[in-house]
């Protein structure tokens, strides 16, 4: 495809249409009453032609059909305004390449539509993630080769790539990096942005018997999908973050690839290429149990996308193995909505053989990728009603992450710039612990829970009153990254 067209980036918005409508009636209406006077209706029976006052006014200062004109485009650009239209910032695009064979790393920026590449990316890529104005993105390739990318998005500058990962998804908790892996020694690992990256701890193919893809966090738990390399596998592994370890396996109808986590409750994809088609499953958050499985019927790959109290995913047209619309899964009723909410007439026209790939949304803008596999593919927009062609991007945008600009000042690196030592020992302990930090702190331990059991600001204290168990101790100092260690009371 050519280059990208320069259209609006949004097109239609319902409400802001309709309220340009009635202003532009409105002025039509108070046009014909300036003009014809409050005294009489022109051409009523025993209405009157209003005379013209002396001095000037505005109301016969100015033809009727000047006002008109002025009022419309009055109209034309309130409704231009109230559109929803991208904020400034960029919109980051990780490029898989051509069969995930290579890649590289781009944004387009807002306002404008330019594409720009800032990198090569080794083996393709599989995810993004933005954080303290650092962007971290993961290389595909083959399993054991999976390297983490870190940019800083302000410079578009590479920091450092963290090599040979196996990486897959990322996700934080409490500041740390948490990484699911194809290496079968560490399918999650999870590492220490304030100590160069170190490995605080892992979770091999003992605890996890299968190849760890998706990646959910809440509070101090996270769920896996472990589909497998092969997509063999028909787990969702939940792990408490505090004690280091799994905490329950959810058996789930047939591979589990993403995830969502809405009002409490996580709804998993899983795809059968054997005609039941896409699967969602409903999971209990608390009991780690499936409440239902819905089996739709519709072929699909690559779009689970939570919009309010649905899902978007893609429809793909068995004739062509092209993803052409997007339907909308109800979470509440767990079946398909009619009608579909995009399909390819609502394209651009210069995208002639649609592909849906990725998707992504930033407020109330859904970014849409289109890819062939092998051919440059579009990069699109839509905001409900009609999308618009922004940018040849690359091969198969696989990936995308909208980040406004700032609008204060952003301390880009305070995971490395603001660490500072802490220890504590005895750990394990059976009553006393001792807190050496450089600069005075406030301490919180926390249970497994996430419940407060202590608040002090002393450097020694007693964990005699709390029972056995695997506690988080948080450390506070002002102008300092918070500090997290983990603190066995035996």
């Amino acid at each position: 495809m050519g280059a990208s067209q320069e259209t609006c980036p949004v097109l239609q918005n319902a409400p802001a249409r309709q309220q340009a409508v009635v202003l532009l009636f409105a002025g039509i209406f108070l046009l014909r009453k300036e003009t014809y006077g409050k005294a009489g209706n022109y051409g009523d029976e025993g209405g009157s032609r209003p005379q013209r006052p002396h001095g000037f006014t505005f109301s016969h200062s100015i033809p009727m059909f000047s006002k008109l004109i002025l009022f419309t485009g009055l109209a034309i650009s309130l409704c231009e305004c109230a559109f929803a239209q991208v904020p400034a910032g960029k919109l980051w695009v990780l490029n898989e390449g051509p069969f995930g064979a290579s890649g590289a790393i781009g944004y387009v920026q807002y306002p404008g539509n330019t594409y720009t590449q800032v990198t090569a990316m080794d083996g393709g890529g599989n995810d993004l993630l933005i954080h303290n104005g650092v962007l971290y993105a993961v290389g595909g390739g083959a399993p054991a080769n999976g390297s983490i990318v870190r940019i800083d998005t302000a410079t578009k500058q590479v920091l450092d790539t963290l090599k040979n990962l196996g990486a897959r998804k990322l996700a934080l908790w409490n500041n740390q990096l948490v990484v699911t892996s194809y290496q079968s020694a560490k399918r999650v690992r999870v590492l220490d942005p304030a100590n160069n990256y170190a490995e605080l701890w892992s979770l091999g193919d003992d605890k996890l018997p299968a190849e760890a893809e998706a990646i959910v966090i809440a509070g101090n738990r996270a769920w896996v999908s472990l589909p497998g390399f092969l997509g063999d596998n028909n787990q969702v592994v939940v792990i408490d973050l505090l004690a280091e370890d799994t905490l329950a396996t959810v058996t789930t109808p047939i591979n589990p690839n993403a995830m969502a986590l809405i009002d409490e409750h996580l709804y998993v994809q899983s795809i059968d290429y054997t005609g039941l088609g896409l699967i969602v499953s409903k999971l209990d958050t608390a009991t780690h149990t499936i409440l239902r499985s819905d089996t739709t019927y519709i072929d699909t790959y690559g779009i689970f996308l939570p919009v309010d109290d649905k899902i978007w995913f893609g429809e793909v047209n068995t004739s062509t193995f092209r993803s052409e619309r997007i339907r909308s899964y109800d979470i509440a009723s767990g079946t398909v909505d009619n009608p579909v909410v995009f399909e390819k007439a609502q394209a651009p026209a210069a995208i002639n053989t649609l592909n849906l790939y990725a998707a992504h949304r930033y407020e109330d803008i859904t970014f849409f990728s289109d890819s062939d596999f092998t051919n440059p593919d579009s990069l699109f927009l839509w905001d409900g009603s009609e999308s618009s062609q922004l940018r040849t991007v690359g091969i198969s945008a696989r990936v995308m992450r909208f980040e406004p600009a700032p609008t204060g000042t952003v301390d880009r690196h305070p995971l490395a710039a603001q660490s500072w030592n802490l220890r504590v020992w005895p750990n394990p302990t059976t009553d006393l612990i001792t807190i050496h930090s450089p600069v005075p702190a406030t301490l919180t331990l926390r249970d497994a829970t996430g419940k407060v059991v202590l608040h002090s600001t002393e450097t020694r204290l007693s964990l005699a009153q709390l029972p056995a168990g695997v506690y988080l101790l948080e450390a506070q100092a002002p102008g300092k990254q918070p500090q997290h260690l983990r603190i066995v009371r035996q």
